[in-house]
C-alpha cells in the first residue's frame, strides 16, 4: 500500500493533510478520485492513524473524522523556544521530503508571530559585534606594526596557534600570496621570517630589546623576490600614463620588482614591474583606472575587466 516507510510517502501525508481539512463526512470514492490515490490505500492511512489513537472510522463508504479535530499546543519557555530554533538548520536537511514542507510552513509562521524572539537575528548581531571587535583589533594591530616599521622598533608578537611571544624587527608589510604579510626578522635565531598579518593576535613595541638589523635592505628584497618566486603569480605588467596624470606607483603594501619608467619620444610615460596578481593588485588599478591603459599582459587586463563587472569594489567600499 506505502512505501516501506510512510514517512517518505508523499500519498500518506496528503491523506492526512486531506483528513485534518474536512469538517465532516466524506465519501471515500469521492476522497480517492480529489487526491488520485485507491479507497484501499485511504483505509490503510486510517487504520494507520487509528492505531496512534486518532478517532477515525468509515461507515457505509465514507469517512468520519472526529467528533472534535484534536490540536497539539507548545508551551514553549524563552530557553526552550530558542533551543527549538536551534535545530532549524538541521531541519532544513530535509528539505526533499515531502512531510517537510508542512512543518516548515507552520514554523515560519510561528516565527513571525514572535520576531524579537529570533534565535538567527540575535546570532547575526553578536557575529557583527564580534566582527567589529576583530576589525578593531586588526588596525590596532597594522598600526603598531607599521609604528615599529617607520621606527625600526622590536615588536613582539603573539601568533595564533603559538604559546610564547615572538620578538621580531619589522622589515616590510606587502601582499604576499594575496595576504597582508610582514617580512621581519626573528631576533633569537636571527632568521627572515613571515608572518600573515592575519595570525598576529597581538603586537606590541618592546623597548627593552636591544637588537640591531643583521639584514640589509638589498637581503630583505632577494627574501621577498625568492618567495614570490615560489607562488608563481607573477606578471610583468606595463602601463601607459596618461598626459599630465598624477599616480602613485609605490601604493602601500604593494611590492613591484625591477619598477622601471621611461618617456617615449611624444612625452608618454610607459611605467612596468613585475607585480603579483591578487585582489589588491586589481584593486589598485581599479583606483587609476581613468589614468593609464595596461598595455600588457592581456591576462591582467581581462581579470581587471572581471573584477569591475562583479561589481567587487563596491562591496569593499561598502
Amino acid at each position: 500500500m506505502f512505501n516501506e516507510s510512510i514517512l517518505d510517502d508523499e500519498t500518506f501525508w496528503d491523506i492526512v493533510q486531506y483528513i485534518d481539512n474536512i469538517n465532516g463526512d466524506v465519501d471515500i470514492k469521492e476522497m480517492s478520485i480529489s487526491l488520485n490515490s485507491s479507497p484501499e490505500v485511504i483505509s490503510t492511512a486510517v487504520l494507520l492513524l487509528k492505531s496512534i489513537g486518532y478517532e477515525l472510522s468509515i461507515e457505509n463508504g465514507k469517512l468520519l473524522p472526529p467528533p472534535q479535530k484534536e490540536r497539539i499546543t507548545l508551551d514553549l519557555s524563552l530557553t526552550e523556544w530558542l533551543s527549538f530554533q536551534a535545530h532549524f538548520p538541521v531541519m532544513t536537511t530535509m528539505h526533499g521530503k515531502c512531510f517537510h514542507k508542512y512543518i516548515s510552513e507552520k514554523l515560519a509562521t510561528i516565527e513571525k508571530q514572535y520576531p524579537d524572539l529570533d534565535l538567527f537575528r540575535l546570532i547575526d548581531f553578536d557575529n557583527a559585534i564580534q566582527d567589529a571587535k576583530q576589525e578593531e583589533n586588526s588596525n590596532k594591530i597594522l598600526n603598531t606594526v607599521e609604528t615599529a616599521i617607520n621606527g625600526k622598533l622590536i615588536l613582539g608578537c603573539h601568533v595564533e596557534k603559538q604559546q610564547h611571544l615572538i620578538e621580531v624587527l619589522p622589515h616590510r608589510l606587502l601582499y604576499l600570496d594575496k595576504k597582508l604579510t610582514l617580512i621581519a626578522e626573528d631576533t633569537n635565531d636571527k632568521n627572515l621570517i613571515n608572518m600573515d598579518l592575519n595570525s598576529l593576535l597581538s603586537a606590541v613595541i618592546k623597548n627593552d630589546n636591544p637588537y640591531r638589523p643583521n639584514y640589509s635592505h638589498n637581503a630583505v628584497n632577494d627574501f621577498i623576490q625568492g618567495l614570490r618566486q615560489m607562488g608563481r603569480g607573477e606578471d610583468r605588467l606595463i602601463l601607459k600614463i596618461k598626459e599630465g596624470a598624477n599616480i602613485n606607483l609605490n601604493p602601500n603594501y604593494h611590492y613591484f620588482v625591477n619598477p622601471y619608467i621611461t618617456t617615449n619620444s611624444n612625452g608618454i610615460q610607459i611605467w612596468a614591474g613585475t607585480v603579483e596578481k591578487s585582489i589588491h593588485l586589481y584593486e589598485w588599478l581599479h583606483s587609476i583606472n581613468d589614468k593609464i591603459t595596461i598595455l600588457g599582459p592581456e591576462n591582467i587586463k581581462n581579470e581587471l575587466d572581471d573584477y569591475i563587472m562583479s561589481g567587487a569594489f563596491k562591496k569593499k567600499a561598502s
